[in-house]
């Protein structure tokens, strides 16, 4: 059951450390923080869910302690140059033919799978609900 899970979420994982590693970054760089704003990119064309990465994120932030990660996923746009027409066109979701003449010959462009955008850090101050007036 264990091998199964780890082969499940490798790249989950390999992800998921990525964005604890730059957690860490913040957490030591000597600041109190309440959390941290992590915004990530995400391929709609790799093997990751935006569902399982939180998954992972929020698995290996427990197994290290650390509390307040606020994740936000964005895709990451990606052109296709069709082989029959020559067009270059540009998405965020996954597309099986060229817009412009439906071929199926084409080739991916920007083949970046994921990739952590920003984080920043919260601090107690932006946590705090503001005083009505």
């Amino acid at each position: 059951r264990g091998i199964t899970r780890k082969v499940r979420y490798m790249h989950e994982q390999r992800f998921a450390a990525e964005v604890i590693s730059v957690v860490k970054d913040l957490i030591r760089a000597g600041r109190p923080i309440r959390g941290v704003k992590v915004t990530v990119r995400l391929s709609p064309l790799c093997h990751v869910t935006p569902r399982g990465l939180r998954g992972a994120i929020k698995s290996l932030a427990e197994a290290e302690r650390i509390n307040g990660v606020r994740l936000f996923i964005r895709p990451i746009a990606f052109a296709i140059y069709c082989h029959d027409c020559g067009a270059i066109t540009k998405f965020t979701t996954p597309v099986f033919a060229c817009p412009a003449c439906k071929g199926k010959s084409f080739s991916v462009k920007n083949d970046d799978e994921f990739f952590v955008e920003s984080a920043t850090p919260v601090t107690a101050r932006k946590i705090l609900p503001r005083t009505p007036r």
